[in-house]
């Protein structure tokens, strides 16, 4: 096996004549095989096709300026609720699915997240109430 030079090497890299003839006469080599890309969700303004109504949170991530542990996140402390900005079909433990019109109404403003403040009971007692306990007790 003799060594080869760069240069022998890159002579081999250059269009041959039979290279030619084949692009003159309309013919090519076969195409290389195509990366398999995975379906993505695309935004209606700037992708080049219309949105998915439902996504799972790896496409919603991708979508939107949130990560997918954030999103889980927002799933936990409230911030998404289930029946309005998210489902599990398959029952409770299932992955789950946003929709798409729900979140954009979220994110816009439309509909603020519920701000709820639970406050404990407090019992009032009056001076003659207080008298009378610590008289029993």
């Amino acid at each position: 096996m003799s060594a080869r030079s760069a240069r022998e090497q890159a002579t081999d890299l250059r269009p041959t004549d039979e290279d030619d003839a084949d692009r003159q006469s309309g013919s090519s080599p076969p195409n290389p095989p195509a990366r398999i890309r995975r379906p993505q969700a695309r935004c209606s303004e700037g992708g080049s096709g219309p949105i998915r109504q439902y996504l799972y949170v790896e496409q919603l991530a991708e979508l939107t300026p949130w990560t997918a542990g954030r999103i889980r996140n927002m799933i936990c402390d409230g911030t998404f609720r289930e029946g309005t900005h998210y489902f599990r079909p398959n029952g409770p433990g299932s992955r789950p699915i946003f929709s798409w019109r729900a979140l954009v109404d979220f994110i816009e403003g439309a509909n603020p997240p519920e701000v709820r403040i639970e406050v404990a009971p407090v019992e009032v007692i009056d001076e003659d109430t207080r008298k009378a306990r610590a008289l029993l007790s």
